[in-house]
């Protein structure tokens, strides 16, 4: 698999919420290894120098990923222990799916957007941030849908 990720810069941050303030490293990933995730823990690192990232952002990648289980386990290696993993899909992804697949690899979904034709979702390590209402309203909404 080859990995596609870059650094976000401060304007794709505006208007999301649950993003601790003070220094941002944020990734935009469209696919990661979890042998490129363990890279990317290494000093010599280009883009992050060891750092882990405090904000993943995932836009539009889930439905389209053939292995999201090692995505996620590669995605839980790198995010920082109080950090958001931001996943923007479609409609037609099932919260219920995304929580299970979080859960697997000690994430949780904690918080939802939606409009019309997009679902934001927060995900943070468990226990990191309480859930919001809205994560059991939706998937409650789904479930009996």
């Amino acid at each position: 698999m080859d990995s596609k990720y870059s650094e976000v810069d401060s304007e794709k941050l505006d208007g999301l919420t649950h993003i601790d303030s003070g220094e941002i490293f944020a990734l935009d990933i469209q696919k990661l290894s979890i042998e490129e995730a363990w890279n990317m823990l290494s000093e010599n690192h280009e883009i992050t120098k060891g750092k882990k990232p405090n904000v993943v952002i995932l836009d539009d990648v889930l439905s389209d990923e053939k292995n999201a289980y090692e995505f996620f386990e590669a995605l839980a290696i790198i995010l920082s222990d109080g950090g958001t993993l931001v996943v923007n899909e479609s409609n037609d992804f099932s919260t219920a799916t995304l929580n299970k697949l979080a859960n697997d690899h000690d994430l949780e979904v904690v918080d939802i957007e939606k409009s019309q034709d997009q679902i934001r979702w927060y995900l943070k390590h468990k226990g990191m941030y309480p859930v919001s209402p809205t994560v059991v309203q939706v998937m409650g909404e789904e479930e009996s849908s």
